[in-house]
């Protein structure tokens, strides 16, 4: 349940730690509450789930049944590729043991980076993709709706800058301005009528790639909270010469209905060669497909019509 609610119990535990802070006139940071009233902390978070677990027995605002992931395959029929490497296990810093493959030159490669030299073989230019392309379209594209002034539930926060070529002269506290319950269910039912004109227009827009270019200074706070810079503009540029307007229009929509839970879900890879696209999950021996990567294949497969596969590198000869 926790893994769920995780946002409303840290929220709840924040706010009832201000109070406390206030009633004994106290300006802590929260590692120097940390350091010095460690009890207090954690009571207020055990608080904080144990209220959320009542919550969640009387009304629940999630859907915790989590599926299996062999009974979900045989359901949903996701395209696998197997591969297999020599497996070698060696010492790490910590003097841990750390597992790797042997690559296709010789060096010890972990399981993403083997898929990537698969696919590299085969001609397809390979992207990180994960939370980041989804992060960058609906930062950009939906940056109207998320910064609307008429929003009555828009708030302005602090936060330190994201972008990793910031230069070190300027400011590293950025100000981000964005609904304060974003990128929940209960956001999208109470802006449906806004999401839903939204991409109406980007649907019925004659040039994406323009519309997404006039976007990307005005959405630069929404960018600097979801860590969307060069990289992943980059990204969406790319995506955006594949993946037809239809598509894109629907992969948002799908997004935007429960976005903190739904971006979690996203392929490890983005292929593209000759003009065709493709997600991959990579997933060695004894990763399983997460609750959010299950309900992102059952979508992708089905409503989304992506191109997708999942990728299981094992140990073994090449």
């Amino acid at each position: 349940m926790q893994r769920y609610y995780w946002r409303e119990i840290r929220r709840q535990t924040f706010e009832t730690l201000a109070a406390w802070l206030d009633e004994r006139d106290l300006s802590l940071t929260m590692g120097e509450m940390r350091k010095q009233f460690p009890d207090v902390v954690t009571e207020c978070k055990r608080d904080a789930l144990e209220f959320w677990k009542n919550v969640h027995s009387r009304a629940p605002r999630y859907d915790t049944v989590e599926r299996d992931q062999e009974s979900f395959l045989r359901d949903v029929p996701v395209p696998t590729v197997e591969l297999r490497a020599p497996y070698e296990v060696r010492p790490a810093g910590n003097n841990r043991p750390l597992g790797r493959f042997r690559g296709a030159h010789g060096q010890l490669v972990s399981a993403e980076q083997l898929a990537c030299e698969h696919y590299e073989s085969e001609g397809w230019e390979v992207h990180d993709c994960e939370r980041r392309l989804i992060n960058a379209l609906c930062g950009v594209f939906l940056s109207p709706v998320y910064q609307d002034p008429t929003d009555p539930r828009l708030i302005t926060g602090m936060r330190g800058s994201t972008d990793p070529q910031r230069e070190l002269s300027e400011p590293r506290v950025v100000h981000v301005t964005f609904p304060d319950d974003f990128g929940t269910p209960a956001n999208y039912e109470r802006r449906k009528g806004a999401y839903i004109s939204r991409l109406d227009t980007l649907m019925s827009s004659a040039n994406l790639v323009r519309e997404f270019e006039s976007l990307i200074q005005p959405s630069i706070g929404m960018r600097e909270y979801l860590a969307v810079h060069e990289a992943e503009l980059g990204l969406v540029r790319r995506a955006l010469s594949v993946i037809s307007q239809p598509t894109l229009c629907g992969m948002l929509d799908w997004a935007v209905r429960d976005f903190w839970s739904r971006r979690r879900g996203w392929p490890d890879l983005f292929l593209l060669r000759a003009g065709q696209y493709r997600f991959a999950e990579v997933k060695s021996r004894k990763d399983r497909l997460s609750q959010e990567q299950i309900a992102w294949f059952e979508w992708a497969h089905g409503v989304g019509a992506l191109a997708c596969e999942i990728v299981k590198v094992l140990p073994g000869r090449i």
